[in-house]
């Protein structure tokens, strides 16, 4: 049997869409990751409903290398 974590990335996961992604499927994986570039404020609201062990907040602009090599950093640690 694996312990790999099952882990989903949602890019944008800051708007409607992504918020209502997460809600119908956290049951689904381990951990998701939620991007978001400008605003988090719903985001931190999902993570105090299901946790932050569940729900971790990934920033990364798009439009900015480092910051991006950062977000892949920090994915790749959740393996």
């Amino acid at each position: 049997m694996s312990n790999l974590k099952k882990v989903l990335l949602i890019t944008g996961a800051s708007s409607d869409i992504g918020c209502g992604i997460i809600e119908k499927v956290i049951e689904q994986y381990d951990i998701i990751l939620a991007h978001y570039c400008h605003s988090n404020i719903k985001l931190k609201e999902l993570q105090n409903k299901f946790g932050k062990e569940k729900i971790k907040l990934l920033y990364a602009d798009f439009s900015d290398t480092f910051s991006i090599k950062e977000m892949l950093e920090i994915i790749d640690q959740e393996q």
